[in-house]
């Protein structure tokens, strides 16, 4: 059925439309409602591209924080490992001291004993007087050596053991030759 409103057009009531009277829907406002809904999704992509690129600012941020902390993390782990290699060598150290103080010529004395965590290598450093020795002549240090090598326990602890530098001193007219051994531990 069919209603026809035969009413004049002052009198006739009109339905309330969802729209606003400012906005007709025809083919003009099609683009600009496409324009409006481009240009609100460009903002609201936008916003979320700042705000993804602050994050990855942030987790760059902590990233480099933690890179240092990873760092010292291997090399305290690095010396970890060594340690325990050290330990589990079936050799101790008071054993491997006495060894080497047993091997010291009479004439030689040590001043220096050190450990290179990272590289596992003991330095041994010393004098000795011998009134015949020059720089060149290794016999006091290269009796050490021998008989350190001659000991099963050393053999077991270190791989490799070698003098790294004599030195000719004069103390009061007395010839003194400074020495360093470098015993590697083996790995």
């Amino acid at each position: 059925m069919i209603r026809i409103n035969l009413l004049p057009q002052e009198l006739r009531v009109k339905k309330e439309s969802l729209l606003p009277k400012w906005f007709s829907f025809n083919v003009f406002s099609i683009p600009i409602i496409v324009l409006v809904i481009m240009l609100a999704l460009d903002t609201v992509l936008g916003v979320m591209t700042m705000w993804q690129d602050a994050e990855i600012k942030m987790m760059t941020m902590k990233k480099n924080g933690l890179y240092p902390k990873r760092r010292e993390q291997l090399q305290l782990e690095k010396k970890l490992n060594n340690y325990k290699k050290m330990m589990n060598n079936r050799s101790s150290y008071a054993q491997v001291l006495n060894i080497i103080s047993d091997c010291m010529p009479s004439n030689a004395w040590f001043y220096k004993f050190s450990m290179d965590e990272e590289t596992g290598i003991l330095e041994i450093k010393g004098s000795f007087y011998d009134p015949k020795a020059s720089k060149k002549d290794k016999g006091v240090v290269g009796q050490f050596i021998s008989c350190m090598k001659s000991k099963p326990l050393i053999e077991n602890t270190f791989s490799d053991i070698s003098v790294k530098g004599l030195n000719q001193r004069d103390i009061k007219g007395t010839p003194v030759v400074d020495f360093s051994v470098y015993c590697e531990i083996k790995k």
